[in-house]
């Protein structure tokens, strides 16, 4: 069987043209090709430039015949045996199914309701196709002194699969929506007073929340980046609380080194005194 996994590249690469393309090739469980090329004049009427990369990745591996069977299940349009949709019979996400097995035309099904093999085989052969793009992308922009994103994937352009290399169809998708927002505080008149009173007396916005926001923005394309600017953040805050709480300890937090930060957060912070409290008083104090 072949599988194929697309997409586009963040990286700097004059050499290839839209009159060729580079291609490498490797044996991993199977004979990898991964291929960077430029659009072409039909990806450009939907919208690509000729100064975009993509890179494709096709893998020609056996099966076992389990897996096999399923994936001609799925060209019939009929889900493979042992799958998962009945488990979940009445939800949305499956009115595309009925009590069959037949999945509508045009429908892709979702990889959570196929059997459990099926998602660890597709999981692996993406998690390898997208870790050989990735890999030949850095290298060969490290070895060729080319500048880009720490990550080259720019975004994906879908998975793949077929019998022949020919007739390709969609793999059983996989997507997530995230959806995430922020709630907008009323402008009142206490609100309106604060700002004023604390710009008027040169105060800006406290150094951790500005680390936090910017890690906050990176979430999405700098992930390892967004995780170690955010406990910078909770590190900063943590030691400005301090130095808010304890004045005698601020120069002490700001200058000498810190233990580690889960230490200070479980062992420090329950014996900080609070401004305000509780009836029963600090919780954290009590083990409440």
């Amino acid at each position: 069987m072949f599988f194929r996994k697309e997409f586009t590249l963040d990286l700097d690469l004059l050499e290839v043209d839209e009159r060729k393309s580079t291609t490498f090739s490797f044996e991993d469980e199977g004979i990898i090709r991964v291929e960077i090329r430029r659009p072409t004049s039909e990806d450009e009427r939907i919208g690509y430039t000729k100064n975009q990369l993509f890179c494709t990745a096709i893998l020609e591996t056996a099966t076992d015949k389990e897996i096999a069977v399923g994936f001609e299940h799925l060209a019939r349009n009929k889900m493979p045996n042992g799958h998962l949709a009945d488990e979940t019979r009445g939800g949305s996400v499956v009115d595309y199914i009925d009590d069959d097995g037949n999945i509508k035309e045009n429908y892709i099904v979702n990889v959570e309701l196929l059997p459990k093999n099926f998602q660890e085989f597709q999981s692996k052969i993406g998690s390898k196709l997208s870790d050989y793009v990735r890999r030949v992308a850095k290298v060969l922009r490290w070895r060729g002194n080319r500048k880009g994103h720490h990550n080259p994937i720019q975004s994906s352009r879908g998975f793949f699969w077929s019998f022949d290399k020919t007739d390709w169809r969609r793999m059983p998708n996989d997507a997530h929506v995230r959806i995430s927002f922020d709630m907008i505080p009323q402008l009142d008149e206490r609100l309106y007073f604060d700002i004023e009173t604390m710009v008027a007396a040169g105060i800006d916005e406290p150094l951790a929340h500005t680390i936090l926001r910017e890690a906050s923005n990176q979430i999405d394309k700098n992930p390892r980046s967004s995780l170690v600017l955010g406990i910078v953040a909770v590190e900063v805050g943590f030691k400005q609380l301090v130095g808010t709480l304890v004045p005698g300890a601020q120069w002490l937090v700001e200058n000498v080194p810190s233990p580690p930060l889960t230490k200070m957060l479980t062992k420090y912070l329950p014996q900080l005194p609070a401004k305000r409290q509780f009836a029963c008083g600090v919780l954290a104090r009590h083990g409440q």
